[in-house]
């Protein structure tokens, strides 16, 4: 289970990064390892995923992943965002806030990888 869990996790990250919603469907398609999207087990990781990441200060994960007709992440989605002290009233803006929020997050992640590479770049022979 924790192979699932670390694709889910990496696949959300690109998707936070790319400030790119994904259904629950692509999302189950994509993991590969026979989930259905409207399980518990499916639901179960990704709050688990969101806890993690909103202790760490990162935020809820999971805000990238919509329902394909409402456009919005599901119920239990509000409900986690709820008990982490999100304001629900309005789902909409609490997911449009939360998404930029972690979009940010990810985003900076991603430049500063790139600006600070763990090797010395490879010489380039010169243009003729």
């Amino acid at each position: 289970m924790w192979k699932v869990k670390e694709d889910l996790i990496n696949i959300l990250i690109e998707q936070a990064r790319n400030n790119e919603p994904i259904t629950y469907s692509d999302l189950a398609q994509r993991l590969d390892a026979g989930m259905i999207a409207r399980s518990n087990e499916f639901a179960n990781l990704l709050c688990d995923i969101s806890n993690d990441e909103d202790f760490a200060g990162r935020g809820l994960l999971s805000v990238f992943v919509i329902n394909k007709n409402t456009g919005l992440p599901g119920d239990r989605f509000f409900q986690e965002a709820e008990k982490r002290g999100r304001d629900t009233a309005d789902k909409k803006t609490c997911w449009e806030k939360e998404r930029l929020f972690v979009h940010e997050i990810w985003s900076k992640k991603a430049i500063g990888a790139q600006s600070q590479p763990d090797q010395e770049p490879t010489p380039q022979p010169p243009r003729v």
